[in-house]
């Protein structure tokens, strides 16, 4: 199946209604009517909340790339399971060989689930969105998942359905997805209601400091052209020329890091002075561990899981790992097993739905020993079976785990 079979291009003149034909609402949507106007509703609207500059700071940040890859690659390793509900409302994971499992484990020919949950999550860290196309066979059903570059995807509102469906533009050309051809995931902004709000909206100025302060960095120890921070001072009434020649035989010798403090001979006309390092330089080196800090707040992980280790003990690295988990990445999956099973899951098959296996992450191994005695001791007190501990636990039920143990 080619990639671009199930797409319909636009006309630069479409007209409300050619994405969804006659199945517009008898009523309006109060809601829709006032979140979009004739001009939305044709142009479509959302894509100036992610502009390429927000992924190229993943290329130039170091404290972005480190958050977001830290987010993207453990999220990436952690198994999405499919579940059954069944009619006496026992859910339990269908098994690897499941046609809806071997598909989310493997969502279109060239992508791993590994590589397609970290695009994912990275998306979303640099752009707030992250709109998935759904691919469907000839029959209609849903065969193949890839990711649509944030900043090239609009929304088309609709004052009836909320929605008229999505377009997404490359090279001039524009391409519209229905509303059931997308699974979009984004992070919810109150400012604009068809746009996700990334992070780096928040952080935009932060961020650039940070970069600021490590070009500074840079240029101060590549562009440093004297022997220990110095300037020369001289007896004689010098030309303009001579000036300049000075300069440059001076940066000759020292402009170079391998040629810093290097020593300096000088005559009896000349006079070396020294040059401590400003306190407004000391304040824009500081600067950037300040903003690595606020960056990586904004993203929920602590410095010390980034490489910051000026006050890491074991200690505090391990409660780092854990409130990593417990108050962003758990969060995360929560949200994105909410979108799936709203938008994708219902398409796949009745009563199904997802959830990640949390049982992989070895930082809370710890957590489930202690769990796992507790529902023990539950369970020999008569207070749970075993059947409703594994449910809990999103395992399948057993035919003696009804009966009460003692």
């Amino acid at each position: 199946m080619g990639l671009l079979t199930p797409l319909r291009k636009v006309a630069s003149r479409m007209m409300p209604g050619a994405l969804l034909g006659n199945r517009a609402l008898a009523r309006a949507n109060p809601v829709a009517l006032l979140l979009s106007d004739r001009y939305t509703q044709r142009l479509g609207l959302g894509d100036d909340w992610a502009p390429t500059s927000y992924g190229d700071y993943m290329a130039i940040s170091p404290t972005i790339y480190a958050c977001v890859h830290l987010r993207a690659r453990n999220l990436a390793r952690i198994r999405l399971r499919v579940h059954q509900r069944r009619t006496d409302g026992v859910v339990a994971p269908v098994g690897d060989t499941h046609p809806v499992q071997r598909f989310l484990d493997s969502v279109n020919p060239h992508w791993s689930r590994q590589r397609f949950w970290y695009i994912v999550e990275a998306s979303l860290g640099l752009w707030g969105s992250a709109p998935i196309a759904l691919f469907r066979d000839g029959r209609g059903e849903v065969k193949e998942l890839w990711w649509l570059q944030p900043s090239r995807f609009k929304v088309v509102p609709d004052a009836t359905s909320y929605i008229k469906g999505y377009l997404y533009t490359r090279d001039g050309v524009e391409v519209a997805f229905a509303p059931d051809e997308v699974l979009w995931f984004r992070y919810p902004n109150p400012i604009q209601e068809y746009a996700g709000l990334s992070p780096i909206a928040a952080l935009r100025t932060t961020v650039d400091m940070n970069v600021d302060a490590i070009r500074f960095n840079q240029r101060f120890f590549k562009n440093d052209a004297t022997p220990g921070r110095v300037y020369l001072k001289s007896e004689m009434d010098l030309t303009s020329a001579q000036a300049e020649d000075l300069r440059l035989r001076w940066e000759k010798a020292f402009k170079d890091p391998e040629r810093a403090h290097s020593i300096a001979i000088l005559d009896k006309s000349a006079d070396l002075r020294t040059l401590a390092v400003s306190q407004r330089e000391m304040e824009f080196v500081e600067a950037q561990r300040f903003t690595k800090e606020e960056i990586c707040g904004a993203y929920g992980i602590s410095p010390v899981l980034i490489g910051d280790l000026r006050q890491s003990t074991f200690n505090n690295f391990q409660l780092a790992k854990a409130s990593f988990w417990d108050e962003t990445m758990i969060p995360e999956m929560q949200f994105l097993e909410a979108e799936v099973n709203e938008g994708l899951m219902p398409m796949l098959g009745d009563g199904l739905e997802v959830r990640f296996d949390l049982r992989e992450v070895s930082s809370l191994r710890e957590d489930a020993n202690a769990r796992a005695q507790r529902d023990q001791r539950l369970v020999q007190a008569g207070i749970l079976t075993i059947n409703e501990v594994r449910q809990r636990e999103g395992l399948a039920p057993v035919a003696w785990g009804d009966e009460w143990h003692r």
